[in-house]
């Protein structure tokens, strides 16, 4: 069979897999170590060493060992090649705009009236610090809304794409490297910027162009000043 691996576990059975509003499933590394395979072993070995797993997944390696319910079946006629981008990155990317926009804009919302860097990033640590997963309230991106995506990577790319899915009329592309920008354009974004070209914060550039800061932000780049941005970017 053709599978495809995913980071996130998926049992079927815990109370969050069966409500249909969450994707955590109580057997993520949210909960568990994923180092080992469930059974406190790993299956790697190097030169007579034991080798830890990544997230269960360990798609570096050749083969691999997963838990059942860390893998998906699909199409025999799949092309492996193209699929690859379901497992974890595009889904993310896309399913944030598509579906759990809301999450982001509370937990943001929440800090937006603190100033200073230090605070902002202790909240976040302190928001993000908790073992046990919440469900979140579903709610997508809505037409004519206007949108700021931090990094256009793998999960911003994605985030772009859904955000046009949506229906946004205003879709603002934040990376360091301009070199992304046609690619961010053509999934769906109406413009770039590098915040190596200002002298002032990024967020106060989204603000002074949107005259009131944005309706949804998306940080994908995943360190702490791109975040404290994201934040001040509403």
């Amino acid at each position: 069979d053709k599978v495809i691996l995913f980071p996130l576990p998926q049992c079927g059975e815990c109370s969050f897999c069966l409500n249909p509003d969450s994707n955590y499933c109580l057997k993520t590394h949210l909960n568990e170590s994923q180092n080992l395979m469930p059974d406190k072993t790993t299956r790697f070995t190097c030169k007579g060493k034991q080798i830890h797993h990544f997230l269960w997944n360990s798609t570096f390696a050749e083969y691999t060992v997963a838990p059942e319910y860390t893998l998906a079946k699909i199409d025999a006629a799949a092309p492996l090649d193209k699929v690859c981008l379901l497992a974890c990155g595009f889904p993310t990317g896309y399913g944030a705009a598509i579906n759990t926009a809301k999450v982001g804009i509370q937990t943001c919302r929440k800090y937006a009236h603190h100033n200073h860097s230090h605070t902002l990033r202790k909240a976040v640590e302190t928001s993000s610090s908790h073992r046990r997963p919440t469900q979140p309230h579903v709610m997508q991106v809505k037409p004519g809304s206007t949108c700021a995506v931090f990094g256009l990577g793998g999960v911003g790319l994605p985030v772009v794409m859904g955000c046009k899915a949506a229906g946004a009329s205003r879709i603002i592309a934040i990376d360091i490297n301009k070199d992304k920008f046609a690619k961010a354009k053509e999934m769906g974004a109406t413009e770039c910027i590098n915040p190596q070209d200002f002298k002032k914060p990024i967020q106060q550039v989204l603000t002074e162009m949107t005259g009131h800061g944005v309706d949804y932000s998306f940080e994908t780049a995943g360190t702490a000043d791109t975040l404290v941005c994201d934040i001040l970017a509403f």
